[in-house]
């Protein structure tokens, strides 16, 4: 309501100036001269409230919907604007009188109109200042609820001893400490470990050289996978002062490479229990950077727990583990990524909050922005557009939120649609980023739930002599239950693949059955599956 007032005033007051241009300049004698004045006077005063409506439209045109009800005023506004010009100009320009070589605005009274100006333009002034007043008191309300939201999914602070982040910090120091000289080899790592042409090499001695280097920081990994919690202390309720989190920093995943290549080194030189002890570290690893409330966070969790389950894959394909190795594996069969995800969600709202709240020049939008905060961070976007913004950010925010947490393949549809049109500027930079978070979580999930039947089916195998005929021979014995694939609601799919190898799958992403086969990214086709070994 308080805007409407004002664009009503400033239209008045936009009138009123109107008018006591068109007296001043209807006291000019030479035609010629009034008349090309008039004529850029009546220029002038349509140019800004069309060019505005016209840029309006043109966002809304480019999906920033929240901005259409605004264009819908200013289009009435620029109309009005129109129709009290035109009949300025009709009254003013229409001859005064017999013998008057003048039209009638000459003879307005100028004293009136330009005191009546300044008193609209006064009146319309206050009204914006004091719409700008309460939107930066409504920012300050906000900056608190967003804090208190960070704090409700923030990790509990925990003593040093029981806090695996200090000893990540160590370890990613003691990496970064030889970075200069030792670059080659820490480039080296991925092609390592998943080599491009030919099978894992372990007598590499390049590689073996630069894992001899770092076993201090190995143990350094094994010692923070023993630990329960993972806190950085960062400040949640200052989101402001927030940077990017440690474990989602490159280091994190060269720390991951390095513990799943220590153990495929030593599966192949038959130590599978030092083998097994890397991998829980990964898992632990994947576990703590997933445990940080940040999207990023969950998403370098999720790499470094693919890491973890396709290392598991190698090495339990290539030997025959022990039930003193299997027993040692530690897997959580009630990981959830969407839990993750979610969790992170409500950061990442709060977070998205602290943008919005930085518009009145107190949060250092410029930096986060550029040259972009000069946009958002004028007076006129948080009277006008704010509000509308923020509320469509919301919006999206708590149906990403809702989703999440339904079956992948019930909410597939919602997916497709969600982030297909965005509110204003700001919802529209924080948010295409997690168009597809659900179906990335789906696939960790998918994956994580075709290796944890892939371990039961080894340890099914120990227990029996052979593997088992169907999935839910590994129930109640090994399994509760044989879990889900996310894509389709069904038990997951144990089978044998073109090659010949037993393995159970997901359909994956395209939805179709295509027999175990690993995903191709070119060709978008293929499963998400656990091989066995022979």
């Amino acid at each position: 309501m308080g805007q409407l007032l004002f664009i009503a005033e400033a239209l008045a007051a936009a009138l009123l100036l109107t008018a006591v241009l068109v007296a001043c300049i209807s006291r000019i004698r030479r035609r010629l001269v009034r008349g090309v004045l008039l004529a850029l006077l009546a220029i002038a005063a349509v140019l800004p409230w069309a060019g505005s409506t016209t840029l309006l439209w043109l966002a809304v045109y480019a999906a920033l919907l929240a901005y259409a009800p605004k264009a819908i005023v200013l289009t009435a506004a620029t109309a009005g604007m129109a129709v009290g010009l035109a009949l300025l100009y009709r009254r003013g320009l229409r001859r005064a009188g017999e013998g008057l070589p003048r039209g009638r605005g000459a003879y307005w009274p100028l004293g009136r109109l330009t005191l009546a100006f300044l008193a609209a333009a006064g009146i319309a002034l206050m009204t914006f200042w004091n719409l700008d007043l309460a939107v930066r008191q409504q920012l300050a309300s906000m900056r608190a609820e967003a804090g208190a939201m960070a704090a409700s999914v923030a990790p509990p602070q925990v003593p040093d001893s029981q806090n695996a982040a200090l000893l990540y910090q160590q370890a990613a120091d003691a990496i970064d400490s030889d970075r200069t000289g030792d670059q080659g080899s820490q480039d080296n790592v991925s092609l390592w470990l998943q080599p491009t042409s030919g099978a894992f090499d372990p007598k590499n001695e390049e590689m073996l050289a630069f894992l001899d280097r770092h076993r201090a920081v190995v143990q350094l990994l094994h010692r923070a996978g023993e630990m329960p919690f993972c806190n950085f202390g960062h400040p949640y309720t200052n989101l402001e002062l927030i940077e990017l989190p440690e474990l989602a920093r490159a280091r994190a995943r060269t720390l991951a490479k390095l513990l799943c290549l220590s153990a495929r080194v030593n599966a192949d030189s038959g130590r599978m229990v030092e083998a097994v002890k890397d991998v829980n570290a990964t898992f632990a690893m994947a576990s703590h950077a997933a445990g940080e409330p940040f999207v990023i966070s969950t998403f370098v969790g999720i790499m470094i727990y693919s890491l973890a389950m396709d290392t598991l894959e190698g090495i339990l394909a290539g030997a025959s583990p022990s039930a003193e190795a299997l027993d040692l594996l530690r897997m959580n069969e009630q990981v959830s990524f969407v839990r993750y995800v979610a969790r992170s969600l409500t950061m990442e709202e709060a977070y998205g909050l602290s943008w919005f709240t930085a518009v009145d020049g107190t949060g250092g939008l410029s930096e986060r922005l550029g040259g972009a905060s000069k946009l958002v961070d004028s007076p006129a976007y948080r009277v006008f557009f704010l509000a509308d913004d923020m509320s469509c950010y919301r919006k999206w925010m708590r149906e990403h939120q809702q989703i999440i947490l339904r079956p992948y393949y019930q909410s597939l549809n919602e997916w497709k649609r969600i982030g297909s049109d965005f509110g204003g500027v700001l919802t529209q930079v924080l948010l295409p980023g997690l168009s597809a978070i659900g179906e990335q979580a789906a696939v960790a999930d998918a994956k994580y739930r075709a290796c944890v039947l892939g371990v039961a089916a080894y340890r099914y195998r120990l227990k029996h002599g052979a593997w088992p005929e169907a999935l839910d021979k590994l129930v109640p014995e090994l399994l509760v239950a044989v879990p889900l694939d996310p894509f389709t609601g069904k038990p997951m799919i144990y089978g044998t693949d073109k090659a010949g190898r037993r393995v159970i799958y997901s359909v994956g992403r395209d939805l179709v059955d295509d027999g175990g086969a690993p995903w191709d990214w070119q060709d978008r086709k293929g499963d998400i599956g656990f091989h066995l070994g022979k």
